[in-house]
């Protein structure tokens, strides 16, 4: 049996992150607390509104993304995803790196702490290897004439 957090944790990934479903930032009314808290490489994200915010942002910057689950583990009202990610820069701009239509994959993970009812995200960590896609999205280094 599938447990509940599984099932609201898979709903968040499939309503934002698949192109055929997404974006649905109403998920984020129903699987995440009003005073969520996310972690993430490029700084923390407090409530609902600038969760919303935060994603669409990420989705403006890289609007042609797939998103893939690899493992998916519950652990008490914890839930843990190992997730793959290829995108293509040719949204916004992107930490001082204008878009180009380069490409990136990063492989991360996302634990989520849910309230003590099993109902709504409280608190989520995203990693990735944040030096590693901008190192993959900024422009090549100009070839030097040596001698």
């Amino acid at each position: 049996m599938t447990s509940p957090l599984e099932v609201n944790h898979r709903r968040f990934v499939d309503e934002i992150w698949y192109p055929e479903n997404a974006p649905n930032y109403g998920v984020i009314d129903e699987v995440m607390g009003e005073n969520i808290v996310v972690h993430t490489p490029l700084g923390d994200v407090h409530g609902r509104a600038a969760v919303k915010d935060y994603f669409k942002a990420y989705l403006a910057i890289f609007p042609k993304q797939t998103m893939e689950t690899r493992d998916f583990v519950v652990s008490g009202n914890r839930t843990i995803v190992r997730w793959d990610q290829e995108a293509t820069h040719d949204g916004m701009e992107f930490l001082g790196i204008e878009p180009a239509g380069k490409q990136m994959f990063v492989t991360g993970l996302t634990m989520a702490y849910w309230d003590e009812d099993k109902e709504t995200m409280d608190e989520i960590w995203f990693s990735f290897d944040l030096l590693g896609a901008v190192n993959q999205l900024k422009p090549a280094a100009p070839e030097e004439n040596v001698g």
